[in-house]
């Protein structure tokens, strides 16, 4: 788990440490109210996103960065 503070940049680089590049991407933002939870997923279509907690489709959202998740860091797109 990596706790990052969003900036409302694009392209905010979020280092994760792993060692290996991600297959699945969740987001929660914990200063907000609301239930919204952000999930990339590497078979998903390039800027694709799901909500976890919502039975709908896949949507291009912008939410996800225009660079590629690697073994050291993920990009999130401005804020919500």
């Amino acid at each position: 788990m990596v706790t990052y503070t969003g900036n409302g940049a694009s392209d905010h680089v979020i280092p994760h440490s792993l060692g290996m590049t991600p297959g699945m991407i969740i987001i929660k933002n914990i200063s907000v109210s609301g239930d919204f939870w952000a999930v990339w997923h590497k078979e998903l279509p390039s800027g694709q996103l799901l909500r976890l907690n919502e039975s709908g489709e896949a949507a291009g959202s912008g939410f996800w960065g225009n660079l590629a998740n690697t073994e050291n860091t993920f990009t999130v797109s401005g804020t919500w």
